[in-house]
């Protein structure tokens, strides 16, 4: 659930790191909203590129260790 959490954040985050140059040209809207967007994205693509194989590790390692009947 936090791995949908986290994509949902990135996806909401995405339109405001595109526009990451535009503060440094002095042409954007709210630049404030793209630096504080692009703080979030970072740590959010961190945590879903460390989580998914750690959710996918653990799914494999309970499925070996369910007995068969």
């Amino acid at each position: 659930m936090a791995l949908v959490v986290a994509v949902l954040g990135i996806l909401g985050t995405s339109m405001n790191v595109m526009q990451l140059d535009e503060p440094f040209a002095g042409d954007a809207e709210r630049p404030a909203a793209v630096i504080t967007s692009t703080l979030t994205f970072i740590p959010l693509i961190i945590y879903v590129i460390v989580g998914v194989p750690t959710m996918v590790l653990a799914r494999r390692r309970d499925s070996m260790e369910r007995p068969v009947h």
